[in-house]
């Protein structure tokens, strides 16, 4: 996908750092005229989420997330998102955040 200039394309550890309140990521953020989020990125933070420690604030974290930022996709569900998350949550234990 081609982003227009002044325009990020978001990775799964750029959110992350947003999350933990990166000052240099939230700088760069704040100048962009337009912040997208990739599917495959989405798909990792709901996985991350369902993983972590805490779940509910990590998943109203994402929630929010999602309804500001435009998702780079094709058709899919926002919900097919979180399933991919809970069932990939079974897979594995509890991480440590």
């Amino acid at each position: 996908m081609i982003m227009p200039s002044g325009s990020y394309l978001l990775d799964t550890n750029i959110v992350i750092a947003m999350f933990k309140g990166d000052a240099s990521t939230k700088k760069h953020l704040e100048q962009a005229e337009q912040v997208f989020l990739s599917v495959t990125s989405l798909g990792e933070l709901y996985y991350g989420a369902l993983h972590s420690m805490q779940v509910e604030k990590n998943m109203a974290k994402l929630r929010e997330l999602s309804s500001i930022l435009t998702v780079c996709k094709r058709q899919i569900s926002p919900t097919l998102f979180a399933r991919w998350g809970l069932f990939d949550a079974y897979e594995s234990p509890a991480g440590n955040l």
